[in-house]
């Protein structure tokens, strides 16, 4: 699986154009791997620029990037997310686009994002990984270390992967 390509779904899942107050709704049975294998939120680095929220982090947007992430990449991974902002090619949706002193530079890009292949990695300010709220309602530590198929596979609700240790 890469960024952008097609995959089993996880808890929640939005589709291109789809409309605020359209969100597809997952009940508990649709989880076939099951609650406590199955990632249902995951730290997000956000702007430190006061006035403006932007798009990494911004719970108020259903975009990638914003409120949603990907477990295409591992956590905290070198490769560049790809966002999109208010429109397709929006230029100012990375931090950098507004001189953030704190985001990092090399882990956000706008070139080429569309709203069908924009894409976040889960990211934290701490060291070694991120905590990620579980379909259970549990809370995981999740190494930068666990491997990339494993991560995949908790990122699925009804792929069929087993994950015992992660």
């Amino acid at each position: 699986m890469t960024a952008g390509s097609a995959s089993p779904a996880g808890i929640f899942i939005t589709n291109q154009g789809q409309p605020i107050g359209q969100a597809a709704v997952t009940k508990i049975p649709q989880i076939a791997d099951g609650t406590s294998n199955t990632i249902m939120f995951s730290e997000a680095l956000s702007p430190s620029i006061s006035g403006w929220a932007g798009n990494p982090g911004d719970i108020m947007l259903g975009n990638m990037g914003s409120c949603l992430f990907s477990t295409a990449y591992p956590p905290n991974t070198s490769v560049a997310d790809l966002l999109r902002g208010n429109s397709d090619g929006d230029s100012a949706v990375c931090p950098q686009s507004h001189a953030d002193p704190v985001y990092p530079t090399n882990i956000c890009t706008w070139s080429g994002s569309t709203q069908a292949n924009s894409w976040a990695s889960a990211r934290s300010r701490h060291t070694g990984g991120v905590n990620c709220g579980m379909g259970d309602g549990s809370v995981r530590f999740v190494s930068n270390s666990v491997s990339q198929q494993t991560w995949q596979w908790l990122g699925t609700r009804s792929g069929g992967e087993t994950v015992s240790n992660f």
